[in-house]
């Protein structure tokens, strides 16, 4: 079974690399192939926290746009999605 995570966010840089981290420690268990995380018009530094996270995580998607809301987020990047299964995880969230 293969798995495409996908985080919406909006202003969470003070959570989103912990975030990120919790989905690396589930891939034991799933296969967790891609993480897509959808940037909502942050205005702090979340695009760049995410940005340098790619450079280590190779699963790891960033994708930007318009301020629109966390169901919009949420249904973009099931749009981007090519897992037949999701999981949404907020970004200020972990998962144990």
């Amino acid at each position: 079974m293969t798995i495409d995570v996908i985080i919406p966010v909006r202003n969470g840089e003070q959570f989103i690399a912990e975030c990120l981290e919790s989905v690396l420690k589930q891939s034991k268990y799933t296969s967790i192939t891609r993480i897509l995380v959808v940037n909502d018009g942050s205005t702090d530094r979340t695009a760049r926290i995410v940005e340098n996270l790619k450079m280590r995580i190779s699963k790891l998607e960033l994708f930007s746009i318009e301020p629109s809301g966390l169901s919009a987020a949420r249904n973009f990047g099931l749009s981007k999605a090519t897992s037949s299964n999701v999981a949404f995880l907020d970004s200020d969230d972990k998962w144990l």
